[in-house]
Protein backbone atom coordinates (compact mmCIF):
# COMPACT_ATOMS: atom_id res chain seq x y z
CA UNK A 1 0.00 0.00 0.00
CA UNK A 2 1.64 3.09 -1.27
CA UNK A 3 0.87 6.39 0.41
CA UNK A 4 0.57 9.66 -1.34
CA UNK A 5 2.85 12.57 -0.59
CA UNK A 6 -0.02 14.30 1.18
CA UNK A 7 -0.62 11.31 3.48
CA UNK A 8 3.10 11.00 4.23
CA UNK A 9 3.27 14.72 5.10
CA UNK A 10 0.28 14.33 7.43
CA UNK A 11 1.97 11.36 9.12
CA UNK A 12 5.19 13.39 9.48
CA UNK A 13 3.26 16.25 11.11
CA UNK A 14 1.64 13.81 13.55
CA UNK A 15 5.01 12.16 14.25
CA UNK A 16 6.72 15.54 14.73
CA UNK A 17 4.01 16.57 17.18
CA UNK A 18 4.46 13.29 19.08
CA UNK A 19 8.25 13.78 19.10
CA UNK A 20 7.93 17.38 20.28
CA UNK A 21 5.54 16.25 23.01
CA UNK A 22 8.04 13.55 24.10
CA UNK A 23 10.92 16.07 24.04
CA UNK A 24 8.86 18.53 26.12
CA UNK A 25 8.12 15.82 28.66
CA UNK A 26 11.81 14.88 28.67
CA UNK A 27 12.85 18.52 29.25
CA UNK A 28 10.31 18.85 32.04
CA UNK A 29 11.62 15.70 33.73
CA UNK A 30 15.21 16.84 33.25
CA UNK A 31 14.37 20.26 34.72
CA UNK A 32 12.62 18.71 37.70
CA UNK A 33 15.53 16.31 38.24
CA UNK A 34 18.09 19.10 38.07
CA UNK A 35 16.03 21.20 40.49
CA UNK A 36 15.77 18.27 42.90
CA UNK A 37 19.51 17.60 42.69
CA UNK A 38 20.30 21.30 43.17
CA UNK A 39 18.09 21.42 46.26
CA UNK A 40 19.75 18.34 47.73
CA UNK A 41 23.20 19.72 46.89
CA UNK A 42 22.43 23.16 48.33
CA UNK A 43 21.01 21.59 51.51
CA UNK A 44 24.07 19.40 52.03
CA UNK A 45 26.46 22.30 51.37
CA UNK A 46 24.54 24.48 53.87
CA UNK A 47 24.71 21.70 56.47
CA UNK A 48 28.44 21.27 55.90
CA UNK A 49 29.04 25.02 56.23
CA UNK A 50 27.00 25.12 59.45
CA UNK A 51 29.03 22.23 60.88
CA UNK A 52 32.29 23.93 59.91
CA UNK A 53 31.13 27.13 61.63
CA UNK A 54 30.20 25.13 64.72
CA UNK A 55 33.61 23.45 64.68
CA UNK A 56 35.40 26.79 64.39
CA UNK A 57 33.33 28.13 67.26
CA UNK A 58 34.35 25.15 69.39
CA UNK A 59 38.01 25.58 68.46
CA UNK A 60 37.83 29.26 69.45
CA UNK A 61 35.98 28.54 72.69
CA UNK A 62 37.64 29.65 75.92
CA UNK A 63 39.96 27.18 77.62
CA UNK A 64 39.00 25.52 80.84
CA UNK A 65 40.95 26.59 83.92
CA UNK A 66 42.83 23.29 83.95
CA UNK A 67 43.73 23.63 80.29
CA UNK A 68 44.84 27.24 80.78
CA UNK A 69 46.98 26.27 83.76
CA UNK A 70 48.64 23.46 81.82
CA UNK A 71 49.20 25.74 78.82
CA UNK A 72 50.60 28.56 80.99
CA UNK A 73 52.97 26.20 82.79
CA UNK A 74 54.20 24.71 79.51
CA UNK A 75 54.78 28.16 78.03
CA UNK A 76 56.54 29.37 81.16
CA UNK A 77 58.83 26.35 81.16
CA UNK A 78 59.70 26.91 77.49
CA UNK A 79 60.36 30.60 78.12
CA UNK A 80 62.45 29.90 81.21
CA UNK A 81 64.50 27.41 79.18
CA UNK A 82 65.00 30.06 76.49
CA UNK A 83 66.05 32.71 79.02
CA UNK A 84 68.32 30.23 80.75
CA UNK A 85 69.95 29.34 77.44
CA UNK A 86 70.68 33.04 76.81
CA UNK A 87 72.15 33.26 80.29
CA UNK A 88 74.16 30.04 79.79
CA UNK A 89 75.64 31.38 76.54
CA UNK A 90 76.50 34.63 78.30
CA UNK A 91 78.18 32.82 81.19
CA UNK A 92 80.14 30.71 78.71
CA UNK A 93 81.40 33.94 77.11
CA UNK A 94 82.33 35.15 80.59
CA UNK A 95 84.34 31.99 81.17
CA UNK A 96 86.30 32.79 78.02
CA UNK A 97 87.02 36.23 79.43
CA UNK A 98 84.86 38.23 77.02
CA UNK A 99 82.65 39.95 79.61
CA UNK A 100 81.67 39.98 83.27
CA UNK A 101 78.91 37.63 84.50
CA UNK A 102 76.34 40.16 85.66
CA UNK A 103 77.74 43.45 84.53
CA UNK A 104 75.34 46.17 83.46
CA UNK A 105 76.36 46.16 79.81
CA UNK A 106 76.08 42.38 79.49
CA UNK A 107 72.67 42.29 81.20
CA UNK A 108 71.39 45.10 78.98
CA UNK A 109 72.58 43.19 75.94
CA UNK A 110 70.88 39.96 77.02
CA UNK A 111 67.70 41.35 78.50
CA UNK A 112 67.13 45.00 77.59
CA UNK A 113 68.36 45.60 74.07
CA UNK A 114 65.87 45.08 71.24
CA UNK A 115 62.91 44.89 73.63
CA UNK A 116 64.16 41.77 75.43
CA UNK A 117 63.43 42.97 78.97
CA UNK A 118 60.42 40.66 79.19
CA UNK A 119 62.88 37.74 79.39
CA UNK A 120 63.72 38.76 82.94
CA UNK A 121 60.12 38.07 83.95
CA UNK A 122 60.51 34.49 82.77
CA UNK A 123 63.31 33.94 85.26
CA UNK A 124 61.29 35.26 88.18
CA UNK A 125 57.90 33.67 87.54
CA UNK A 126 57.35 30.18 88.88
CA UNK A 127 54.56 27.70 88.29
CA UNK A 128 53.44 28.22 91.89
CA UNK A 129 52.84 31.91 91.05
CA UNK A 130 50.47 31.08 88.21
CA UNK A 131 48.29 28.48 89.94
CA UNK A 132 46.53 30.73 92.49
CA UNK A 133 45.82 33.36 89.84
CA UNK A 134 44.11 30.88 87.53
CA UNK A 135 42.35 29.20 90.46
CA UNK A 136 40.62 32.53 91.09
CA UNK A 137 39.10 32.62 87.59
CA UNK A 138 35.54 31.55 86.83
CA UNK A 139 35.26 28.35 84.82
CA UNK A 140 34.09 29.57 81.42
CA UNK A 141 35.71 27.10 79.04
CA UNK A 142 34.97 23.53 78.15
CA UNK A 143 37.47 20.77 78.89
CA UNK A 144 39.81 19.91 76.03
CA UNK A 145 38.66 16.28 75.93
CA UNK A 146 35.02 17.34 75.57
CA UNK A 147 35.88 19.90 72.89
CA UNK A 148 38.03 17.38 71.02
CA UNK A 149 35.23 14.79 71.13
CA UNK A 150 32.74 17.33 69.73
CA UNK A 151 35.16 18.37 66.98
CA UNK A 152 35.76 14.72 66.07
CA UNK A 153 32.00 14.10 65.90
CA UNK A 154 31.55 17.16 63.68
CA UNK A 155 34.39 16.01 61.41
CA UNK A 156 32.66 12.62 61.11
CA UNK A 157 29.36 14.30 60.19
CA UNK A 158 31.13 16.47 57.61
CA UNK A 159 32.71 13.35 56.08
CA UNK A 160 29.33 11.61 55.85
CA UNK A 161 27.67 14.65 54.29
CA UNK A 162 30.57 15.03 51.85
CA UNK A 163 30.15 11.40 50.81
CA UNK A 164 26.43 12.03 50.23
CA UNK A 165 27.31 15.14 48.28
CA UNK A 166 29.60 13.12 46.03
CA UNK A 167 26.85 10.55 45.39
CA UNK A 168 23.90 12.86 44.61
CA UNK A 169 21.90 11.69 41.62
Amino acid sequence: MALSDKEIKEIRVVDRNKLNNILNISETIKGQTITTIEKKHRGLVENIKALMDEKESLLRAPMSKAELLEHAKDELNKCRAEATSFLAKHLEDCQKGHTSPFGEIAMKFIFADNDKAYRLLWLFLLEKDITPIIDGFNEIGIPAAERDAKVTAINDQIEKLTAKLNNIQ
